[in-house]
C-alpha cells in the first residue's frame, strides 16, 4: 500500500466516524452492519413496543430490583436451610439493571430489517446466582 492509499484510507475511516453511524457485527458474527444510529434506535424502539412480544413492567432501580432479588434468595435459603456463609455469597450489592442491545439479521433484509435483540445481565443482581445454577458458561 502507498502512502496516498494509505492517508486516503485514515481519512476515510476518520470521515466514518464523524458520521452519525453505528458499525456492529450482524447476528451471526461473519459480517459487519453499518446503518444509522437513528434506524438503529428506531429499529430498537419498534421491537420494544410489539404488544405481542413484549409487555412494559413498572420502572425500576437497580437498587430496587437487588433488594427483591436478594430477598428471594434469602427466602429459599430459610426454606432449604442453606448455611449463612453460602447465603452470604450471594447477597448483591452495587448491581447495575441488564442492558439491551441488539444485532441486525443481515441474511433478511430481503423481509426488511429484522434484529437479535440480546439482554446482557452483566454486574446484574442475578449473574452470580445463576453462573452457580447453570454451571460455567463455554463459548464454541
Amino acid at each position: 500500500m502507498t502512502s496516498i492509499q494509505t492517508r486516503r484510507s485514515k481519512e476515510a475511516y476518520t470521515g466514518l466516524q464523524k458520521k452519525d453511524n453505528m458499525y456492529l457485527p450482524n447476528n451471526k458474527g461473519s459480517e459487519f452492519c453499518v446503518t444509522y444510529k437513528t434506524k438503529y434506535n428506531d429499529l430498537a424502539l419498534e421491537h420494544l413496543n410489539d404488544k405481542s412480544t413484549n409487555a412494559k413492567v413498572a420502572r425500576m432501580s437497580a437498587k430496587t430490583t437487588e433488594k427483591k432479588v436478594n430477598a428471594v434468595w434469602k427466602q429459599i435459603c430459610d426454606t432449604k436451610s442453606i448455611p449463612t456463609h453460602v447465603q452470604k455469597s450471594f447477597i448483591f450489592t452495587n448491581t447495575d439493571l441488564p442492558e439491551f442491545y441488539h444485532l441486525i439479521k443481515t441474511h433478511k433484509l430481503q423481509q426488511g430489517m429484522k434484529i437479535r435483540p440480546i439482554v446482557s445481565n452483566v454486574r446484574g443482581p442475578t449473574q452470580d446466582l445463576m453462573a452457580t445454577v447453570e454451571g460455567p458458561q463455554t463459548t464454541s
